[in-house]
């Protein structure tokens, strides 16, 4: 048997590129000593006030499962007045008790606290008392948990990690918590690598190599899949499981062979059970079979698929044991909260608009989209089979993530068959004339390009120390302790505010309302402190009038003189702005 030596260089290639892109930056916004000392005084402090903090916390967990486990109905109204930090009214002073409920968070946090939520949930199951309940977060599925789990359990076993429910450790080890998170990440990498491999084989063995090797490599410089390799969250686990899915789907069709489906439905239960959203896929099972019979003599029969699809929801029932026994909670908290508060399922042109809008202008992967039209056209006009099916899952699932879900987490899992796609439009293009060739490695070179340039400066996001924490620094250093200072919402997280000594200052709840805001111009605090999500406060005429900017760190937003909006990284790299109240004489 001859060896293909280039094929194992290309792969050998595309996980060098891979883990160049992905592992580098996956400590962006974790614990560290510099911020935990940005915040308290000293070791002694934290462990003075870590009681308190752990107490308060563990009010806020038991807080969110009562509104999970209520028996009725709720909007976002309710879920508002619910969880409004301590119930501040406008400019009201925050306590003490609010501050420390807060300042937890910068000690253990991180820039994206669902990050924080991935773990707590983990704490929350005991497989030894067969307690697999994970108790606030639903949304990720438990397999994902258990998978985590055992991938984090290696890390102990190898002396890297300190695992253990004592919080306090990790308030004094902050490096402890770190490489915890930086483990997590690693699990995320590690499977955006491995759909990128699987992408290639899924392009070179159903439709060419060409295809094969610029799907793979489009899909590894995309942005998109840069910002959930680098976060504790399922998707690209979830990804991977899906592709495997789709690739079985497409051998069993190309070979007209009939498959008895077992293995997909295993593997779409699993896959569903990282992420709820992926139950969409179990279309593939009705579809493989119908374009598998489509070209035979033999009609498509219903009773075929309903027990392989069944089997996919007794998988996922069998690993999420709670979705049944803990039904009002999961329903709750998994499906109404984020229908309810987050719009997630709710079907809207509008929003579809300007979610998508979004998504392609991340990273300009507009310009992807002339060579998707173009690749979709061509794998239509050869009237295959395994052509059809992808035109029809990837159609789909991308209304689904695009017109229902609008979440740039759901949308990522269309990346790899826009890719397929792009991919396929370019191979078009250079399978032609030779004026078309010239066009098409042109174009080719400019996606390709155009890629490196979006990886690039989202990289740097992740690998610069950010605004937040020079912001933090600043105001330690140049404010006065006891001074007034204005939180929008009158909450600070790692994400959204500067880390600073809290228990130094007087900190005020400044509402979002600008009607409020004009009507309470005379409890307006000294200073006041806003960062990207809450910018819109400096613009408020009253603001205007009565502060001035005395400090402003500027997000980075252009490389090589090109310009990049950032809807979708968390990062400490976003506009921070310092005012200052007027003097009484000006």
């Amino acid at each position: 048997m001859k060896i293909n030596y280039l094929y194992f260089a290309f792969i050998a290639l595309l996980i060098t590129i891979c883990s160049l892109i992905h592992f580098w930056g996956i400590n962006w916004g974790t614990p560290s000593w510099e911020r935990s000392f940005q915040v308290f005084k000293s070791d002694s402090q934290i462990t003075e006030l870590a009681p308190k903090m752990i107490e308060l916390r563990s009010k806020l967990y038991s807080k969110a499962i009562s509104f999970s486990n209520r028996k009725t109905k709720f909007t976002k109204e309710d879920f508002d007045n619910y969880f409004t930090p301590h119930n501040l009214k406008p400019f009201d002073t925050l306590s003490n008790d609010i501050k420390l409920d807060f300042m937890r968070g910068y000690l253990l946090g991180l820039v994206l606290s669902d990050e924080q939520q991935v773990l707590n949930a983990m704490a929350n199951i005991h497989p030894e008392k067969l307690d697999f309940d994970p108790d606030t977060n639903y949304t990720h599925g438990a397999f994902y948990y258990y998978s985590l789990g055992a991938f984090l359990m290696i890390g102990k076993y190898l002396q890297f990690l300190h695992i253990t429910n004592d919080p306090n450790l990790y308030f004094l080890h902050p490096n402890y918590i770190e490489n915890v998170y930086l483990l997590a990440r690693s699990f995320s990498v590690i499977f955006s690598i491995f759909c990128a491999i699987l992408l290639f084989f899924i392009g070179n063995n159903i439709f060419n190599k060409k295809i094969g090797v610029l799907s793979s490599l489009f899909f590894s410089l995309s942005p998109l899949i840069l910002t959930y390799s680098h976060q504790v969250k399922p998707h690209t686990f979830g990804m991977f499981l899906m592709l495997l899915s789709f690739y079985l789907c497409s051998r069993a069709i190309i070979t007209s062979e009939r498959t008895k489906y077992v293995l997909v439905s295993v593997i779409l239960g699993l896959s569903s059970a990282i992420l709820l959203s992926n139950i969409v896929f179990v279309l593939m099972i009705p579809l493989c079979e119908f374009y598998t019979r489509k070209n035979s003599t033999k009609y498509f029969r219903w009773g075929t698929t309903i027990l392989p699809i069944f089997l996919v929801f007794i998988v996922y029932v069998i690993l999420t044991p709670y979705s049944v026994l803990s039904f009002q909670r999961f329903f709750n908290s998994a499906i109404a909260h984020n229908y309810v508060v987050y719009g997630y399922g709710k079907f809207g042109i509008r929003g579809a608009i300007l979610f998508l809008y979004g998504v392609f202008n991340f990273g300009h992967f507009w310009v992807l989209i002339p060579a998707i039209v173009l690749g979709a056209i061509y794998l239509y006009k050869q009237k295959k089979p395994e052509n059809s099916f992808l035109l029809t899952i990837s159609l789909v699932f991308t209304v689904f993530a695009g017109f229902f879900m609008k979440h740039p987490g759901v949308f990522t899992l269309t990346m790899p068959f826009l890719c397929i796609f792009a991919a396929a439009g370019i191979f078009a293009l250079t399978n032609s004339t030779l004026f078309n060739k010239i066009i098409g490695y042109s174009y080719g070179l400019l996606i390709v390009c155009s890629l490196i340039l979006s990886t690039c400066f989202y990289e740097q996001l992740f690998v610069q120390k950010g605004n937040l924490t020079f912001a933090g620094q600043w105001i330690n250093e140049n404010i006065p302790k006891k001074s007034s200072i204005g939180i929008p919402t009158g909450w600070a997280l790692p994400g959204h505010f500067p880390a600073i000594e809290f228990l130094s200052y007087k900190l005020i709840n400044i509402p979002l309302d600008e009607s409020v805001i004009n009507q309470n111009s005379k409890k307006f605090p000294e200073y006041l402190v806003v960062t990207h999500p809450f910018m819109q406060i400096s613009t408020f005429e009253k603001i205007i009038l009565n502060y001035k900017p005395i400090k402003m760190f500027e997000a980075p937003k252009k490389l090589l003189g090109i310009p990049f909006s950032n809807d979708f990284i968390p990062t400490e790299n976003m506009d921070v702005l310092i005012l200052k109240k007027n003097d009484k004489t000006s």
